[in-house]
């Protein structure tokens, strides 16, 4: 019987919902860049060479803020109170292997802390995503925020971004 029927779902409020719920973390929150339904988070333990689950799991957004730093990515974590977040200057290089999104970043303590060159303070996530579309999209979107993190650090320092240079471009 339900072959036949014609389901429609209004979608239209649900982006105004999700702002109004990204803007109760984070009252910054200006965009929704790219979004994941569904991401679970594994940690790679570089001692043991292993993928251990995280604690946290639920949607996930990349976002666009009115202040510093400029690009975030969240997920609203549905196991405790505290989201998972990384800011997008932190990242260092984002990769997609099916059915995983790979993120290393330069994890800090302290948010306010300068970032360092030292490679000791990196981390390794393993974002999992059922949805293909949803995870590329994410991946895509992030390089960008990551180019655009990193040409807006070399205007402030006064150096041209190189428009082709490989080593901006070649986040992925």
């Amino acid at each position: 019987m339900l072959d036949n029927m014609d389901v429609k779902i209004d979608t239209s409020m649900r982006k105004v919902y999700v702002m109004k719920m990204l803007r109760l973390y984070d009252p910054d929150v200006s965009d929704i860049e790219a979004e994941a339904f569904h991401c679970a988070l594994y940690n790679f333990d570089s001692v043991t060479k292993s993928w251990d689950p995280m604690r946290v799991e639920g949607p996930t957004f990349l976002v666009r803020r009115r202040t510093a730093p400029f690009y975030r990515l969240v997920v609203l974590n549905k196991f405790e109170h505290m989201n998972w977040i990384v800011d997008i200057p932190d990242v260092v290089n984002v990769k997609a292997q099916e059915p995983y999104l790979m993120l290393r970043y330069k994890a800090r303590a302290n948010a306010d802390a300068c970032p360092t060159t030292d490679n000791s303070d990196l981390k390794v996530v393993g974002l999992w995503s059922a949805e293909d579309d949803s995870r590329l999209k994410l991946k895509e979107s992030i390089a960008k925020a990551v180019i655009s993190c990193k040409a807006a650090h070399l205007g402030g320092l006064g150096i041209a971004s190189p428009s082709s240079s490989p080593s901006v471009h070649n986040v992925g």
